[in-house]
């Protein structure tokens, strides 16, 4: 199965936005290795070769995309939209079928894991399979998988590094020929022969395969991040990859190469990357080893091998409400989209493979339940009202007690930090977690209608966005905007001659449904900072 969005246009409307964003912006993953030692646990260019050393290579008109074009009418945006979530490790007790359970409790429809080669190198390709058929069971499908850990064999760490830490070290035999002369896939190659595999046993369940996790990463070193417009980044630098620019472009070819043979429908991407430098970077050079040039081995950047761009994105870094959150997401949408169109590829869809918002306030970083469920439900409803493929929330569950929190993610959980739960009716729901299970009641069967938004006539003080259903009906999503907290109020009113359903969700009270009748051909909503939704025949 497989739902696959494009991008269209939205009229979202917001002023006074920064010019870019934090810089510090790619998330900082330590200490969220995944365990994958035992089964059981859960791990949650356009200029002419020759021409310029590093000119960008020709992108070929038929690259491969795979966006479905099947909307009715094709007006609106695409009904498909991947409600997934990052579920990551947290106990032994929980297993990977009791965590889906807590997923789909959750409101989510997919999940964004993770298969490392050094795991199934010692458990066997098919350590999952079964695993993967419950999850499209009990309704969670079109996954999101990041390739990642080689084997200590395979990889190009030092001898001895810990299993986990191989997740940080490029593979070895990059360079040997992805395929043999017969056609079939060069065992030679580590990294081909892992992504074949991945491919075909469990490619009828994953919709994107990202290439790493993360591999921009620099660990606040981000300043380095600033030199990278005008030259490659360093192995030392790339702090998850510990090799060549040119080697991940490679990997890339590799992935992008290996995957549409086994499954042509497919998307091939970076593994949610922060700084829209290192973007730049990819699609200015060719998996060439030495320089990244063009030349006849090497005809391609790396733009080429992508069929969408997963990014990743904090509001916590930006500071601000749960609008300055969501505004920040769009901008750096708006940032990745530039260095794309940069090279023609300004059409490419978005995928946001983390993202989150703390419950609690640690040190100067907002956090409150409302600000971490305004910000989930505003992020999920404005992505999809952009067209985005999906966003993956991070994280299922909390990495410690909320009152215990010493940085921001570990209070981003759609259930409390479950480390020493033996089963899920010992998982409690966050306010967050709460909303998103109340978002998946009523998102389903909607596509973006922009002409509908434009006419929405919101004051100055309310945003807001539509959607038709696919019989027609309409869907408002509107909220009071937040300044500096989350204690906004506005109103905002539509004509109608009939009723509307009006959905509402509150932290603590939960969700609540009523039908509100019109007064003069009006029907008017006291909005706050919760979105509050409004449907109409």
């Amino acid at each position: 199965m497989r739902t696959i969005a494009v991008r269209v246009a939205g009229v979202f409307v917001v002023t006074g936005l920064a010019a870019a964003c934090d810089p510090s912006g790619a998330s900082e993953d330590a200490g969220r290795a995944s365990d994958m030692d035992a089964p059981g646990l859960d791990a949650p260019g356009l200029d002419a070769p020759g021409l310029d050393a590093h000119a960008p290579a020709p992108i070929d008109a038929d690259r491969g995309d795979t966006q479905a074009d099947a909307l009715l009418p094709s007006s609106l945006g695409p009904f498909a939209f991947r409600r997934g979530v990052n579920p990551g490790y947290y106990g032994p007790g929980i297993d990977r079928r009791e965590s889906a359970q807590l997923s789909v409790g959750a409101g989510a429809s997919s999940i964004r894991g993770t298969l490392p080669e050094r795991y199934l190198a010692r458990w066997g390709d098919e350590i999952e399979v079964g695993d993967y058929a419950y999850y499209a069971e009990q309704g969670l499908d079109d996954h999101a998988v990041f390739l990642i850990g080689p084997s200590a064999e395979h990889s190009s760490a030092p001898a001895g590094t810990p299993d986990w830490e191989l997740d940080h070290y490029a593979p070895r035999n990059l360079y040997e020929p992805i395929f043999l002369p017969d056609g079939r896939v060069n065992p030679e190659n580590h990294w081909a022969s892992y992504v074949d595999r991945v491919a075909r046993t469990y490619g009828d369940h994953i919709a994107i395969y990202e290439v790493w996790n993360e591999p921009d990463q620099v660990l606040g070193n981000w300043m380095v991040t600033t030199e990278w417009d005008t030259r490659a980044p360093t192995a030392s630098e790339l702090v998850w990859w510990n090799d060549t620019i040119y080697a991940y472009v490679r990997a890339l070819r590799i992935t992008h190469e290996v995957v549409h043979r086994a499954d042509p429908d497919a998307q091939v991407t970076v593994g949610g990357v922060g700084y829209p430098n290192f973007l730049r970077a990819v699609l200015r050079y060719t998996d060439e080893p030495t320089s990244g040039a063009v030349d006849a081995d090497h005809p391609y950047t790396g733009g080429h091998y992508l069929d969408v761009l997963s990014f990743h994105y904090y509001p916590v870094f930006g500071g601000g409400s749960s609008d300055r959150g969501v505004e920040g997401l769009l901008e750096q949408r708006d940032a990745m989209r530039e260095t794309l169109t940069e090279v023609g590829l300004g059409d490419l869809g978005f995928v946001v493979t983390e993202t989150g918002a703390p419950r609690v306030a640690v040190g100067t970083t907002p956090g409150s339940p409302l600000y971490a469920a305004s910000y989930l439900v505003k992020a999920m409803v404005l992505g999809h009202h952009e067209g985005w493929v999906g966003i993956d929330w991070f994280a299922q569950g909390e990495g410690d007690a909320a009152a215990q929190a010493t940085d921001s993610f570990q209070s981003m959980g759609l259930y409390e930090s479950y480390a020493m739960a033996m089963s899920p009716s010992e998982v409690r729901r966050t306010a967050q977690g709460d909303a998103y299970a109340w978002l998946a009641t009523w998102m389903n069967d909607t596509a973006a209608d922009p002409a509908l938004t434009a006419g929405m006539e919101l004051p100055t003080d309310a945003r807001g966005v539509a959607f038709r259903r696919s019989d027609g009906s309409r869907v408002y999503v509107v909220w009071a905007h937040t300044g500096g907290d989350e204690s906004a109020t506005a109103s905002w009113s539509i004509a109608s001659d009939a009723s509307a359903l009006v959905r509402t969700f509150a932290v603590g009270a939960g969700r609540s449904e009523r039908a509100v009748a019109p007064e003069s051909g009006r029907i008017a909503i006291t909005l706050g900072s919760m979105p509050t939704v409004i449907e109409l025949p």
